[in-house]
């Protein structure tokens, strides 16, 4: 699996980070928010939210930019994880 990996890097960067905005959601959600809705709705919401960032992040792979070449602990990478952050965060707190 790590050699089939090593000709995929921008999936597996695209798994690691879709990982690491979600376990940022999930902290900002379960703090603030998950009390609201209860523990089975909140449950539903961040697996809905799982979905959205996958799918940000495809979006972003496919359409914007080669995921390997962003600077990940850089600004660039700063602001691709900090904008599909917040536009989760208004997708699943704000409906």
């Amino acid at each position: 699996m790590l050699t089939n990996s090593a000709y995929d890097l921008q999936s597996v960067l695209q798994k690691l980070f879709e990982c690491y905005i979600m376990e940022r959601f999930k902290t900002f959600f379960c703090e603030h928010e998950a009390p609201k809705y209860g523990y089975d709705a909140a449950d539903k919401i961040i697996r809905e939210a799982r979905d959205y960032v996958r799918a940000e992040m495809q979006l972003e792979k496919a359409e914007r930019r080669d995921l390997t070449s962003v600077d990940w602990i850089g600004t660039e990478g700063s602001q691709i994880v900090d904008a599909i952050l917040e536009r989760t965060i208004t997708v699943y707190t704000e409906t």
